[in-house]
């Protein structure tokens, strides 16, 4: 019981590493524009399944994404914490999506999910897309409950 309460109370590695709203505005900004420019993420973003980027284990200091054709879904931590005032960390998850429109141009959109903080860009809710989302979501949320 003491291992497991001395686990806990061990700081959170997203609490650690989580970029400001800031910094994490411009690593997003720099894979969009990376995208713009040479067609695909930077080296800088991890690629995960859908599966797994739903099962949330991220790396704090990284862009996550799922890719499906002209749709990527991004995740990444945000410490809202002022840190000019030593709060303890306010680590949040935002969501976005990068879609090419027909034209092959990046649009960028903030999903509007319960409790993600907003991130900066139109707000799209993900239940009025179903069809863009289907490809980027697991496997579970196609599974019928009996």
């Amino acid at each position: 019981m003491q291992e497991a309460g001395d686990r806990l109370s061990q700081p959170l590695q997203p609490a650690i590493q989580a970029p400001t709203p800031d910094a994490a505005q411009a690593a997003v900004t720099a894979a969009i524009g990376a995208l713009r420019r040479d067609g695909d993420l930077p080296a800088t973003v991890t690629r995960l399944t859908a599966d797994a980027f739903w099962r949330g284990a991220w790396q704090a200091d990284r862009i996550q994404a799922v890719e499906d054709g002209h749709n990527i879904l991004i995740g990444y931590y945000v410490d809202f914490a002022d840190r000019s005032y030593q709060q303890p960390p306010q680590v949040r998850r935002i969501f976005e999506l990068i879609r090419r429109d027909d034209q092959g141009t990046w649009q960028h959109y903030c999903l509007a999910m319960p409790g993600a903080p907003p991130c900066g860009s139109s707000t799209i809710d993900p239940t009025t897309i179903p069809a863009t989302m289907r490809g980027m979501l697991p496997a579970a949320a196609f599974e019928v409950q009996r």
